[in-house]
């Protein structure tokens, strides 16, 4: 998904954003203000979910197929009572295992979640039903960011990578299948430099006003 559908103004820029949390089910971790808006929300673009899908269609007229190639097949018509009941049960195990693959496949895709607001970065991971990783990062700590597209898919329909490097971590951080990353990575980096501004013009505020103060003391 990707919709911007409100905005908030950070310093001096519009930045647009969209607040979906109400349909999350978990708390955000990593925001030092419960009150601070989320600017962007993002899940991963949804073609990255249409290669799960293919999987399953395939798959789950794989036993179909089958019933119509050995439907004429004599030996196939002789099997017993007994010997039809053990293929109903193996052939319900397979779509009930089928189903599972898919659901698993769903969440990771519905709960991967990119969030982004006026301070910090945080990217949640749904690998699987029981395993979710979220990476955390400040924009005090972002050094560089980039985005890339690679593959057919990817550039027709305009999905892709972020790579982002942070102060003191050896390995970038990689966020997967994210739509228009050239856009999100260039208002990551503006909300970046609008942050370092905000903490340096913050500080020298900090300074006049206790160089006043220490004057009026005098």
């Amino acid at each position: 998904r990707y919709n911007f559908c409100s905005e908030y103004v950070y310093n001096t820029h519009a930045v647009y954003g969209c607040i979906m949390t109400q349909e999350y089910y978990f708390a955000i971790p990593g925001r030092e203000d419960e009150d601070e808006p989320i600017l962007i929300f993002l899940h991963r673009h949804i073609m990255s979910f249409l290669i799960p899908i293919g999987i399953f269609v395939i798959l789950a007229f794989l036993p179909l197929l089958f019933r119509i190639a050995v439907s004429k097949d004599p030996t196939v018509l002789a099997v017993s009572l007994e010997g039809r009941l053990l293929i109903t049960v193996f052939v319900s195990l397979y779509y009930l295992m089928l189903a599972g693959y898919i659901f698993g496949e769903w969440i990771s895709y519905y709960y991967d979640i990119l969030i982004v607001t006026k301070s910090t970065v945080i990217d949640i991971k749904q690998n699987n039903l029981f395993n979710r990783e979220i990476t955390h990062l400040h924009l005090r700590q972002l050094e560089d960011i980039s985005s890339e597209k690679k593959g057919f898919m990817p550039t027709v329909f305009n999905y892709g990578d972020i790579i982002i490097q942070s102060a003191g971590a050896q390995e970038h951080t990689r966020i997967q299948s994210i739509p228009n990353p050239q856009k999100i990575a260039a208002m990551v980096l503006q909300l970046h430099k609008e942050f370092i501004e905000y903490e340096l013009l913050s500080k020298r505020r900090e300074s006049d006003s206790d160089t006043e103060s220490d004057t009026t003391d005098k």
